[in-house]
């Protein structure tokens, strides 16, 4: 009986280090970050207004997106030093915003982008503008 008792208690320990594990990894992003890295995409809106949208949201991090969508692995991304690269060369954690047009309809050339920032600094990184 004692010998269960132990078997029992570590797998409850276990299981709880396996919870406290996930929820770090899926926490939220720092809301200094999350600012951060809307002041970089909306700076890079006024370098190049092609670029620009009337609204700007908080997705998620990449890999909640990859997770939620498979959409997203077969995408390219344009890094801001003007190279293409797969959207899967990012960091996992990579925070990802979408910005879309006034009146977007899903189909409308350029209607709506995704912008890639660093989870850490929130520097911009790589955009995508959406077919």
């Amino acid at each position: 009986m004692p010998q269960l008792r132990k078997i029992l208690t570590s797998t409850v320990l276990c299981l709880a280090m396996v919870g406290v594990n996930s929820y770090s990894a899926q926490a939220a992003p720092d809301k200094a970050v999350l600012v951060q890295a809307e002041q970089q995409i909306r700076l890079q809106w006024q370098k190049n207004p092609k670029l620009s949208y009337h609204s700007l949201t908080y997705k998620a991090t990449l890999r909640e997106c990859m997770a939620g969508s498979k959409h997203f692995y077969k995408q390219k991304v344009l890094t801001l030093k003007d190279k293409w690269i797969p959207v899967l060369e990012l960091p996992p954690e990579t925070l990802v915003f979408r910005g879309e047009v006034k009146g977007f309809k899903p189909g409308t050339l350029g209607g709506a982008g995704y912008f890639f920032c660093s989870s850490e600094t929130g520097e911009l990184v790589a955009y995508l503008r959406m077919k």
